[in-house]
């Protein structure tokens, strides 16, 4: 009973991996200013399910250093937020000036 208990416990474990792998959400994002050079300035992304807005950072190579505002849904968000299908994220640089 006990072996079955763990092989049950390592299927279900390699089962969920493969999920979300397999289980994705697409989201717009939109780039603003000096962010989009190289980039786009809208565009529809795919993303594993539950990933959060660091993750999508990563993605696009867009360091703490660039991005001075993060919004989801019009809202202001932190890197860790975690993102859901159909979300609207815009990301705008850090302004500078003196």
């Amino acid at each position: 009973m006990k072996m079955a208990r763990q092989a049950n416990r390592n299927w279900l474990s390699l089962v969920s991996h493969r999920l979300t792998k397999v289980i994705r959400m697409v989201l717009e994002v939109r780039l603003f200013a000096t962010l989009r050079d190289g980039r786009f300035k809208r565009k529809a992304m795919s993303l594993p399910a539950a990933s959060c807005l660091g993750d999508l950072l990563k993605s696009l190579k867009i360091t703490e250093k660039e991005f001075g505002i993060l919004l989801v849904n019009g809202r202001s968000a932190s890197p860790e937020y975690t993102l859901a299908p159909h979300d609207v994220v815009s990301i705008f640089p850090s302004l500078g000036g003196g």
